[in-house]
C-alpha cells in the first residue's frame, strides 16, 4: 500500500548525527512498508479519517482530550458490565484508531468488536488526573524506555498501583482460590487474541508449563523467577486445562506466590500456534534440525530462544499480546513498534488501547548524545542516570521537560558480601564474626559516598525494606551505620586481630598475613566501582588489606561458582516491594541468586534440600524456615510476621552490609506526553507503575 510513514528525527545532533539518522530513516521506510502494512495505514495518521460507520470512536478521543468528569475512585475494572455497576456509565459501542477503522473499511482488519475480548479491560490512568487519549503520533524513547514499561502490562494479574498487597486481572477476567490456596483457577477473557488474530486459550498456558516449565532439555525456564516462588509451596504440584478460558493449578502447600512472582510476566509470551513448529515435541526432528542450522544457531534450544524473543527486540513474526508489536528489532539502530490491532483494553469512553500509533526506540543514542537529546525534549520518554537529576531539574524548569524520580527495586548502591563460606578456613573464621562485619560497617564513610559520588541525593542505608513498605524496620535500615574508626579498630583487636605487620596492616591470630581482594564488575550500575573505591580506602585505614579489582561480570561469576573469592561488592535489587512477596527476597536469606556472594555453599544446601552445599547454622535455618512460611500462608499479616523475624535477625548477624540508599531512577517525559503517574511505586516485575497504552501525545504543546 502506498502513503508516507511519518519517521521524525527530533533528536538534537551535530550535523553528522543528524545526516546519519535522516539517511537510516530514509531506508528504513522502505524496507518496513510492506510489514506495517497489515497494522497501519499512515497516510490517515495526519489525516485523522474515520469510517463511521466502522468504527464508534467518541468524538474526544477523535477530536482531542477532555478531564473525566466522572472522578472515578478506580483505575480498572475487569469488563464493561463492571465499570457500569461500578460507575452507572455504560459503555455500548467500541471506538479505534483512525488507521484500524480504514484498514476495517477496506476488509483487511475486523470491526473492532471482533478483535476485542467478549470482556475487555477497561482503563483510567493511575497517579494523576486522567485524560481521554487522542489518537495518532509516534512516541520517542531510547534503549527500551517504551517498551520496558509496556511489556509489564500483559499479566495474568498485576499489583495494584502503590505499596499495596492488593492484586487485579489483568490478561484474566477473574480467578478464584480454594482448598485453603493449594488450588487457584484462571478464567481467561473469551476471545482474547494474539497480535496476529489467533485466540488466546488454555492451550497457550499449557505449552508453557508442559513443554518448557517441565521440559528438562530447556533450561533457560528452571532458572526462571517463577521456580524459586513456587518452590515456597513445594513447587506446583500440577497445572491442568478445564476448558479452553479455564486453568487450575494446584499445590502441595497453600500459596499466595501464583499472583506474586514473575509468572505473569513468563508466560503470556508463549504462544503455541507460533512456538510450535520450533519446539521439537511438535515438529518432524530433520525437519528442525533443518530449521537450526539453517539460522545459525547449534540446537533446537537457541533457535527457540531467539524465535521467543522475549525482551520483543530480535523477532518481528512472533505474535504478541503488548500494546505495541515488534516491526522492525535488532540488529537496526532504531527498534520500531506498531499498534497492536487485537490489544484487548480500553479506555472508560470504550476506545481501543493504545492512543499512540507507534514507538521508536533507538538504541545507538548514548552518552552525552543521549543526554543532551533528552533534556532538550526531544525524547518522549527515557530513563537517566540520577547523576544527572540537578541538571534534568534545571530543565524542567526551563520548561523543556518534566523529571520525575521513582523508586527503585534496588534497596542499596553498593553491598559488601563477605563470603561467610569461603575455603580459606582463617577468613572463614574472621567473616563469620559477626563483630568483624559491624567493624567494618563502622569504617565506612557512608557521608563521603553520599556526597562525593551521589551528589548527596541519598542516605547512609543498609540492605532493609524502604520507607513506606509494610516491612519497613528501621533497627536494620539504620543499624551499625556511625563512621566511627576507632570503635572500628577497637572491635577488630577484640578479635584478635590486634598484631600489624610492618606495613601498618594487620595480621590474622596466627600471624601470618591478612589480605584479601574486592571484586566489582565492570557492569556494575549505580557507580558502585566509585563507591567501592571509598571503601576500600576506608577499610585500609583501619589496618584491612584489601585489594579491589574490576573484573567482567562472568569473571566474578566463575569465582562465585568455584566459591573462589573473599569479597564482593555488588549493588542490590528485587527486595522492595513485590520482592519479598514472590519469592525472591534476594538478599535477606540465602534462598535465591544474590545471596550467593554472602553464602554460596549455604544457597546450594537450600536448593538441593541438604543434598549439596554446606548446612547452615541454626539461626540461618530459622531464617530459611521463616521464609517457607512466609511463602506458604495466604494471609498477609503471618506473611509480614515470619519477614519481620528474618529482618531481625539480619539486623542482629548482619550478612551483608549496605553504603547508602538507592537513588532510584529518573525518568524524563517530553512537555508532549500525557497521562503518565507522576508517581511510581517499584514492584519487581508485578506492579503498576502506569500502562503506557493510556498514553497519549499532544501536538499542540
Amino acid at each position: 500500500p502506498g502513503g508516507n510513514i511519518p519517521c521524525r528525527n527530533r533528536c538534537l545532533r551535530n550535523a553528522a548525527e543528524t545526516l546519519r539518522r535522516e539517511l537510516f530513516t530514509m531506508t528504513k521506510i522502505l524496507l518496513i512498508l510492506a510489514v506495517l502494512a497489515t497494522t497501519l495505514t499512515a497516510g490517515l495518521w495526519a489525516s485523522g479519517a474515520v469510517d463511521t460507520d466502522t468504527a464508534t470512536a467518541t468524538a474526544t478521543a477523535a477530536e482531542g482530550a477532555s478531564s473525566n468528569p466522572a472522578g472515578y475512585d478506580r483505575y480498572h475494572w475487569t469488563s464493561p458490565a463492571e465499570f457500569e455497576a461500578d460507575t452507572g456509565i455504560a459503555i455500548t459501542a467500541y471506538g479505534e484508531a483512525p488507521a484500524l477503522a480504514q484498514l476495517v473499511a477496506q476488509g483487511e482488519l475486523p470491526p473492532v468488536v471482533e478483535r476485542l475480548p467478549d470482556n475487555p479491560l477497561v482503563l483510567a490512568g493511575v497517579g494523576r488526573n486522567m485524560e481521554i487519549g487522542k489518537y495518532g503520533g509516534t512516541g520517542f524513547g531510547a534503549g527500551a524506555s517504551f517498551w520496558q514499561r509496556s511489556k509489564d502490562f500483559q499479566k495474568p494479574v498485576t499489583a495494584e498501583y502503590g505499596f499495596t498487597n492488593h492484586f487485579y486481572p489483568q490478561l484474566i477476567e477473574s480467578y478464584d482460590f480454594m482448598d485453603g490456596g493449594k488450588t487457584w483457577i484462571f478464567y481467561l477473557r473469551k476471545g482474547l487474541k494474539w497480535s496476529d488474530g489467533m485466540p488466546y486459550t488454555a492451550d497457550d498456558m499449557l505449552f508453557w508449563y508442559e513443554d518448557f516449565f517441565l521440559n528438562q532439555e530447556y533450561p533457560s525456564v528452571g532458572s526462571d523467577y517463577i521456580t524459586l516462588a513456587w518452590r515456597g509451596s513445594g513447587v506446583i504440584k500440577s497445572m491442568v486445562k478445564v476448558d479452553d478460558y479455564t486453568v487450575r493449578f494446584e499445590f502441595h502447600e497453600p500459596t499466595e506466590s501464583l499472583l506474586n512472582s514473575a509468572f505473569g510476566s513468563t508466560i503470556p509470551v508463549y504462544s503455541k500456534h507460533y512456538l510450535q513448529q520450533f519446539h521439537p515435541n511438535y515438529e518432524n526432528a530433520d525437519k528442525l534440525q533443518g530449521m537450526v542450522e539453517a539460522e545459525g544457531f547449534a540446537t533446537w534450544v537457541e533457535l527457540l530462544d531467539f524465535r521467543l524473543d522475549h525482551h520483543s527486540r530480535t523477532n518481528p513474526e512472533k505474535p504478541r499480546l503488548t500494546p505495541w508489536v515488534l516491526v522492525e528489532g535488532d540488529p537496526n539502530p532504531v527498534r520500531i513498534y506498531a499498534r497492536n490491532p487485537y490489544y484487548w483494553a480500553i479506555d472508560t469512553q470504550g476506545n481501543q488501547l493504545p492512543y499512540i500509533d507507534a514507538i521508536h526506540e533507538d538504541t545507538s543514542l548514548t552518552g552525552e548524545v543521549l543526554n543532551l537529546a533528552a533534556l532538550s525534549g526531544d525524547l518522549d520518554v527515557v530513563r537517566l542516570s540520577m547523576d544527572l537529576f540537578p541538571e534534568a531539574k534545571q530543565a524542567e524548569a526551563d520548561g523543556k521537560i518534566v523529571a520525575v524520580r521513582w523508586p527503585s527495586v534496588d534497596l542499596n548502591t553498593a553491598v559488601l558480601n563477605f563470603n561467610l563460606n569461603t575455603q580459606d578456613d582463617g577468613l572463614r573464621a574472621i567473616f563469620r564474626d559477626k563483630r568483624f562485619r559491624i567493624a567494618v560497617s563502622h569504617a565506612i564513610d557512608r557521608a563521603l559516598i553520599n556526597e562525593a559520588v551521589y551528589r548527596g541525593m541519598s542516605q547512609p542505608w543498609q540492605v532493609a525494606p524502604q520507607e513506606g513498605s509494610p516491612i519497613y524496620h528501621d533497627g536494620l535500615a539504620n543499624a551499625y551505620l556511625e563512621h566511627d574508626p576507632d570503635l572500628a579498630n577497637r572491635l577488630l583487636d577484640e578479635i584478635g586481630l590486634e598484631q600489624r605487620g610492618d606495613d601498618g596492616f594487620r595480621l590474622r591470630q596466627d600471624g601470618s598475613q591478612l589480605v584479601f581482594t574486592a571484586l566489582v564488575r565492570t557492569d556494575a550500575g549505580n557507580r558502585t566501582p566509585e563507591n567501592a573505591e571509598i571503601v576500600v580506602d576506608n577499610l585500609r585505614a583501619v589496618g584491612l588489606d584489601v585489594n579491589l579489582r574490576i573484573v567482567e561480570p562472568e569473571l566474578q561469576v566463575a569465582r562465585r561458582d568455584a566459591n573462589d573469592y573473599a569479597l564482593a561488592i555488588l549493588q542490590s535489587w528485587g527486595t522492595i516491594e513485590g520482592g519479598w512477596q514472590n519469592g525472591t527476597v534476594a538478599h535477606w536469606v540465602p534462598a535465591h541468586g544474590a545471596a550467593d556472594f554472602w553464602a554460596p555453599l549455604w544457597t546450594e544446601w537450600y536448593f538441593s534440600n541438604g543434598a549439596a552445599g554446606e548446612q547452615p547454622p541454626q539461626i540461618v535455618q530459622d531464617a530459611l524456615g521463616w521464609y517457607q512460611d512466609a511463602m506458604n500462608t495466604m494471609v498477609f499479616e503471618e506473611r509480614a510476621a515470619a519477614m519481620r523475624k528474618i529482618l531481625d535477625a539480619y539486623e542482629e548477624n548482619l550478612w551483608q552490609i549496605g553504603t547508602v540508599q538507592h537513588l532510584g531512577h529518573m525518568f524524563i517525559f517530553s512537555t508532549r506526553l500525557r497521562n503518565y503517574p507522576a508517581v511510581a511505586r517499584s514492584w519487581h516485575r508485578a506492579g503498576d507503575t502506569g500502562n503506557p497504552a493510556l498514553w497519549w501525545i499532544d501536538e499542540s504543546s
